[in-house]
């Protein structure tokens, strides 16, 4: 029966140490389970950098204008009323 609190303690220990272990690790991860990073971010601030502009879209246009077709198509109807009304009850 001496073998009985041996293991006990046994299994105190390895419990105990687990719980640290866990505890240690949430601990420690706490951080990148919240995504507190993030909110450490520091602003950045754009107001020393050189303005670009944007390029300019008129050699293009001029290039291709010439190749850019509008159509308009008019319809004109020729039949009467009357024609129309004797295709619909036929």
């Amino acid at each position: 029966m001496s073998l009985a609190p041996n293991l006990r303690a046994r299994r105190r220990a390895i419990l105990a140490s687990t719980a640290v272990a866990l505890a240690a690790a949430i601990a420690l991860s706490e951080g990148a389970l919240t995504g507190s990073d993030v909110a450490r971010a520091a602003a950045v601030s754009t107001a020393g950098l050189p303005s670009t502009s944007l390029p300019s879209l008129a050699p293009l246009v001029g290039r291709v204008k010439s190749a850019v077709v509008s159509v308009k198509v008019n319809t004109v109807n020729n039949s009467s009323e009357s024609e129309q009304s004797e295709g619909v009850n036929s």
